[in-house]
């Protein structure tokens, strides 16, 4: 909710210093190449944070916590505006990596799968 109120140090203060993305590329759905992983810069993500207008609906449909780790699976739905341009996606699934930090939890990484994750 931090991003979608443009709050950008909440955001932040979210994700682990080593906090990356990965996801698939659009193609032949038995395509292994077509994972791509990025470590986006936290000035980047700041800057983004505050100037991207987003709005999401998120269905968490499962959590799995093992002592200082967990797996977070959600589906969303939503939008994305920069620029005066417009992305929106519908049903998107993503399991969202997290471990503790000090005694908090911080997201290490996201995983945008796009369809359903019994596909994978």
């Amino acid at each position: 909710r931090a991003i979608e109120k443009k709050d950008a140090d909440t955001a932040l203060a979210c994700l682990s210093k080593n906090y990356f993305v990965t996801g698939r590329e659009d193609g032949a759905a038995d395509d292994s190449t077509r994972w791509r992983v990025s470590q986006p810069h936290q000035a980047t993500l700041r800057k983004e944070f505050r100037e991207v207008s987003y709005k999401c609906a998120i269905e968490f449909l499962h959590t799995h916590i093992n002592e200082n780790m967990a797996v977070v699976a959600t589906k969303e739905t939503g939008s994305s505006t920069s620029e005066g341009k417009t992305h929106s996606w519908k049903g998107f699934h993503n399991l969202w990596y997290l471990t503790k930090v000090k005694g908090d939890w911080k997201i290490i990484a996201l995983a945008f799968l796009k369809r359903n994750i019994g596909l994978l």
